[in-house]
């Protein structure tokens, strides 16, 4: 027995689509904490900056979001894409910042945490978010 035509061009056309459009509706969170490495204290308001990429590596986009007080974070992305996570945390001396390992992404929750390290590992708690004054 034949396959009907139109079930074998439907497997075709999802052959051949990019792994985007064939997932496109697969999500999954890619969560964790920031900390100060000197102290183990978890950082409030650092930036968790995480850009997304396609199959050859162009950027589709970025989400920022900020830690809670338990230096705890959370973003949801499509498990299509290829992400970078950065961390970032302004202090009254500077700018303190932390690639993160880039996941795997699949349909489980993933976790990375990260660790910020000062010059003099003074025991700060709290990020200062980008409009804030000195």
């Amino acid at each position: 027995m034949r396959a009907p035509r139109s079930l074998l061009a439907g497997i075709l056309l999802a052959a051949l689509l990019p792994a985007a459009a064939r997932a496109q509706d697969a999500l999954t969170t890619i969560e964790g904490h920031v900390f100060n490495k000197g102290t183990g204290i978890p950082l409030e308001d650092a930036s968790v900056v995480v850009a997304v990429f396609d199959d050859e590596w162009t950027l589709q986009g970025t989400s920022t979001s900020y830690t809670d007080s338990n230096g705890f974070w959370d973003v949801e992305v499509n498990t299509a894409y290829f992400v970078r996570i950065e961390v970032l945390c302004r202090t009254n001396r500077g700018v303190l910042s932390s690639a993160v390992n880039p996941p795997r992404l699949g349909p489980e929750i993933v976790r990375r945490d990260a660790y910020l390290d000062g010059p003099d590992r003074r025991s700060f708690r709290r990020c200062r978010r980008p409009a804030e004054t000195d």
